[in-house]
């Protein structure tokens, strides 16, 4: 039987901080527990050195999410590098590789969409499929799978699809119907193949394989020079009814303690110059015997690497582990925090702590001499005046102890197929399709009282020293409370937020396309199946 190529492509727009940890996983896995072949097309990483004053859409975190999942914006960005965009094709063309695979986050999808279309035009032969967080069968999968240059959609984990998909091409030269497949029939009909099994022994995975990107490595072309992404684990140990991440990673599972530890001591040697990684995992302490037995292989082992993660607050992590973290290289937490009352966590069925539980944990790692970061959101359905005052005052508490806040751009987003949007109706949810602009029915809670609430809580944040991650960069209020006049169909309030936000913020094409979209001059912007504006 014959060997399939797969390209695997990373679309803009994402970070550009490191190579893509989503490429470097599944290269590994074709090349080390397949008979086939895979090469890697980092353009994220390429257009982001050619994009010029294109670069804020990538460096300003605030604004990206706005630009890359605006079609106008999008399309204007590939008609200004169209040589590039050209040029791209002619390379994965000229390549060996029949199938192509896109991994496909929110943001890159309207570009993946483009150059994928551009791809099927010049070669209709060329098997195209889509990949990633964004193709879940309740996000955009279905949607992809409709269109014409999309043959496929992988959903769930690849390394659980890709092997049996490649041996169907080299037998057939054709998808196989599998689970996990979203096939499309043609004509805006789809077959929907079912789950694939989650990979339940990650340890039986390969390393990640970076060296497609050793020699960007070597020249120091991604921005945050000497850091990576790796993962120690997948799925999550709670349930939080906003989540959607819970619902499409599946059950918890972590790799052992030595098989992180060996996948570290190799990376280090494929890339030299590692400084930090960052563990891509929802938790990296979902299993504390796991996370203090690498800690002791780090330490025996001396290699002088930062690295940290998200992680949830627990009361079970003494004082001892955290100091034996920091002391192994753990330099950085990213907590979800969410809320400073103890009855909206448990609206939300986050892991049960207090106030007084996380305060301690707050103290316990500071003490250890790593920088916690407390991540917020702001009117979770059901959630009182009072009770965020309760988050005001947790904040003042813990603030000697906390490096940084995040504060939710989305305030409270209600995501498909979450608790939230499934039992909307029974919490009085109204237009939660909107995922931002609902509100409830009794009035107590909408998208301006949201806003105010996360202005109040970034004032107080800012009163008390306490720097935000999105280093300074400002929200752009405007942009979203035009969208959110327009939504409610108040065309005036509508325009004069745009029309601030093209004065005071830096999407002046976008607000100007908006404010065409309100006079009927021109189409109003499109906005990413599954995700509202």
């Amino acid at each position: 039987m014959a060997k399939t190529n797969i390209g695997l492509v990373f679309c803009p727009g994402w970070s550009i901080d490191a190579p893509p940890l989503a490429l470097a996983t599944l290269a590994a896995y074709v090349r080390g527990q397949t008979r086939h072949t895979a090469a890697c097309f980092d353009l994220n990483s390429r257009f982001y050195r050619a994009a010029g004053r294109f670069q804020t859409y990538w460096d300003n975190l605030r604004l990206s999410i706005l630009f890359w999942l605006d079609e106008g914006s999008v399309e204007r960005f590939i008609r200004e590098n169209g040589n590039l965009v050209e040029g791209c094709v002619r390379e994965i063309l000229a390549s060996p590789c029949r199938v192509l695979g896109f991994s496909v986050c929110n943001s890159q999808a309207l570009f993946a969409l483009a150059l994928a279309r551009r791809i099927k035009a010049a070669d209709p032969s060329r098997i195209i499929i889509f990949g990633g967080p964004e193709c879940d069968r309740h996000i955009s999968g279905p949607a992809f799978a409709r269109e014409s240059a999309v043959d496929g959609v992988v959903m769930g984990e690849g390394e659980a699809v890709l092997g049996p998909l490649l041996d169907g091409v080299s037998e057939t030269g054709l998808l196989p119907a599998i689970p996990g497949l979203l096939l499309n029939l043609g004509g805006g009909r789809i077959q929907d193949c079912g789950p694939a099994a989650p990979c339940r022994d990650l340890d039986q995975l390969p390393f990640a394989d970076y060296s497609d990107f050793s020699a960007q490595w070597a020249a120091g072309e991604y921005r945050a020079a000497g850091d990576l992404w790796l993962f120690t684990s997948r799925g999550c140990l709670g349930h939080c009814h906003f989540c959607q991440q819970c619902l499409l990673c599946g059950g918890f599972r972590t790799k052992s303690a030595e098989r992180i530890f060996a996948e570290i001591k190799h990376l280090a040697q494929q890339l030299p110059g590692i400084k930090k990684i960052f563990f891509s995992d929802l938790l990296i302490n979902g299993d504390l015997q796991v996370l203090e037995r690498l800690c002791d292989l780090l330490l025996a082992a001396r290699l002088q690497l930062k690295w940290g993660g998200h992680a949830v607050v627990s009361p079970r992590m003494s004082e001892a582990l955290l100091r034996k973290m920091a002391a192994a290289g753990c330099s950085f937490l990213w907590l979800g925090l969410e809320s400073g009352s103890e009855r909206v966590r448990r609206l939300m069925n986050k892991n049960p702590f207090t106030n007084d539980e996380a305060a301690g944990f707050l103290q316990r790692g500071a003490r250890a001499g790593i920088e916690l970061q407390g991540n917020f959101m702001f009117g979770m359905p059901g959630e009182t005046r009072g009770d965020f005052s309760e988050t005001l005052a947790f904040l003042t508490r813990v603030k000697p102890w906390l490096h940084s806040v995040a504060e939710s751009n989305r305030l409270c987003a209600i995501y498909p197929e979450t608790y939230l949007y499934s039992h909307a109706g029974d919490l009085g949810i109204l237009h939660a399709d909107s995922i931002l602009f609902w509100e409830m029915a009794d009035g107590s809670n909408g998208y301006l009282e949201r806003l105010r609430r996360s202005e109040e809580f970034t004032r107080l944040a800012r009163s008390l020293g306490i720097p935000s991650c999105s280093r300074g960069l400002p929200f752009p209020k405007w942009l979203y409370l035009g969208d959110y006049f327009s939504f409610k169909g108040d065309r005036r309030l509508a325009g004069l937020c745009y029309r601030r936000s093209r004065r005071y913020e830096s999407l002046p094409e976008l607000a100007d396309r908006k404010l065409a979209g309100l006079s009927g001059a021109g189409p109003a912007p499109g906005s990413l199946p599954g995700h509202g504006k």
